[in-house]
């Protein structure tokens, strides 16, 4: 027998990943300690996996049994709260995970527990053969310690069973209930589900119009109850969390929560960052789009989502396509990419080219193996769109205002310049307390669309802008489309809005300006997007 038992969790990785029971991974709340009830359905796990044939299941009960009697004592080392992107699997798009150290050390001091030889052994065999905790991701390795390390002062565990460093904080974790409680807990429970479909079949009497003392339980009926109801730890250890939330189980059957207090998790976040730089390198790639059936243009922002998400499928390490930092946090500035639509068939509003603009440049790993390799997007009711990359370059090499000539006049050079996409402004109108709209030195209201409009251009470095005017709708192939049947909110995500579906505008610049120009809500996947006007030859 041993009066303690000391583990040492060697934590491999820097990320840790420990969801309490019955919460997504994207929720903030996070495990920290691991609960005993994760540990110790690790252990099973292990045992039905690949201890079976070593370790008797007398043995595994002993240990978990012992173990399920009160939390352990913890040294934590220092980690702190990180949000970063998620896999396929987050509805959210984004997850919350420990931040540790690579090769921390956590170490549990149970002080007082009765483990018998058997049980020791089997915990012995158990032990080398786990490879992680909870998600596959949390890199681990447990060894048992024959005594505690002389720096050891707990810093987390049951609270009151230790004095808690100051500011500590307080959570709550699940464990199995002991033997003697799950037996008690497993009658009294057994008899209510018992009366309580005693009485649904009672009510059934009573619909029917029959005398409801009639009523009774099958033997069937009994033994499905029975079989809800764990008759051992290992069973109650054992069962399925989505088979349990399933069946309504609103935490496991034969568990209980104990509070535990911790150090505070505190965020932890590295600094932002913007795109790098590429020196001298190519900062348009330009598609040419083929289809049966092209999209129009007022569904450009899902044709740029799809054609980004595309471009991020194909690498996950150059934030200049991604857009986000290792976290999944935007980038600074606007040195990333921003795709764009054209639609420059002078007899329809169907989308012709697709853009894809990064001030920092392209590598030429990026020219390579990411957008020479992006030919197909998904398209409606199997309309595909095939996509030819026309070649990389600068948006000296493809401006232009002879669209028929293969140029982009996206790119071209003008000090007018009108909406092509509806831009979508970022901020609320601001009022007075007698509702009146509060305007500037110009008369604009103050947050509203073309406020908003001048103070991005000015935050981008663009000139002075002489006038602004509003446009009703967008002027093509002869006809008009108002901004209202533009796609304008972002499928995930997106960044700050602003109350506006959308508006169009002619600005007039103090001195010509290269395009692109492209700001506001989804100005990087096609929104906020504007062309210019050809002024020597009178064409808007």
């Amino acid at each position: 027998m041993t009066s303690q038992l000391i583990l040492a969790l060697h934590f491999t990785q820097k990320h840790v990943f420990v969801t309490p029971w019955g919460q997504d991974a994207n929720h903030s709340e996070l495990e920290w300690p691991p609960s005993v009830w994760l540990l110790l359905r690790t252990f099973v796990s292990v045992w039905h996996s690949h201890a079976r044939a070593e370790v008797e299941e007398r043995a595994l009960s002993e240990l978990v049994a012992a173990l399920s009697k009160t939390p352990p004592h913890w040294r934590l080392p220092k980690m702190g709260q990180v949000r970063r992107t998620s896999s396929p699997s987050s509805k959210q798009g984004f997850e919350f995970v420990i931040h540790v150290e690579p090769d921390s050390v956590a170490i549990a001091h149970w002080p007082d527990v009765d483990l018998s030889q058997s049980a020791l052994a089997a915990l012995d065999a158990l032990l080398p053969r786990i490879a992680y905790l909870g998600r596959a991701e949390s890199w681990v390795s447990i060894e048992r310690l024959s005594e505690l390390p002389d720096t050891f002062a707990p810093n987390a565990g049951p609270a009151g069973a230790f004095e808690a460093p100051q500011g500590s904080e307080s959570s709550r974790q699940l464990m199995p209930l002991t033997s003697d409680e799950l037996s008690h807990w497993r009658e009294g429970y057994r008899e209510a589900m018992l009366q309580r479909e005693l009485d649904v079949q009672r009510q059934k009497k009573i619909d029917k119009g029959d005398d409801p003392e009639k009523a009774k339980l099958t033997k069937k009926q009994r033994q499905n109850i029975e079989d809800a109801l764990p008759t051992s730890v290992v069973g109650v250890l054992s069962a399925e969390t989505d088979v349990l939330q399933k069946a309504g189980w609103s935490q496991p059957p034969g568990s209980r929560w104990v509070d535990i207090v911790r150090p505070p998790i505190k965020s932890w976040l590295p600094p932002k960052v913007e795109a790098p730089k590429v020196m001298g390198a190519p900062t348009v790639a330009r598609y040419a789009v083929a289809s049966q059936v092209p999209p129009r243009l007022t569904t450009a922002l899902y044709q740029c989502e799809k054609l980004h998400k595309a471009l991020a499928s194909r690498t996950d390490d150059n934030i200049t396509l991604t857009g986000v930092d290792a976290l999944g946090r935007p980038l600074k500035g606007h040195q990333h990419a921003f795709v764009f639509a054209e639609a420059n068939d002078p007899v329809t509003d169907r989308i012709t080219h697709l853009n894809v603009w990064a001030p920092a440049g392209f590598n030429e790993q990026v020219q390579r193996r990411v957008l020479d390799r992006v030919q197909r997007l998904w398209g409606k009711d199997g309309h595909d769109l095939q996509l030819i990359l026309l070649g990389v370059g600068t948006p000296e090499d493809f401006g232009g205002f002879n669209a028929r000539a293969g140029q982009a006049p996206i790119y071209g050079e003008s000090k007018v310049w009108r909406s092509l996409t509806p831009f979508v402004g970022t901020r609320h109108p601001k009022r007075r307390k007698s509702g009146e709209p509060k305007v500037d030195a110009r008369g604009l209201t103050i947050g509203g669309d073309a406020h908003d409009l001048l103070r991005l251009l000015k935050l981008q470095g663009f000139p002075e802008v002489e006038s602004i005017a509003p446009l009703d709708a967008l002027s093509i192939a002869g006809r008009q489309v108002r901004w209202l049947e533009f796609a304008t909110r972002r499928s995930r995500g997106g960044g700050a809005r602003g109350p506006s579906h959308g508006a169009g505008f002619e600005l007039t610049f103090a001195e010509p300006v290269r395009g692109p120009i492209a700001v506001g809500y989804g100005a990087h996947f096609g929104l906020g997007l504007f062309r210019p006007v050809e002024i020597e030859a009178g064409v808007g």
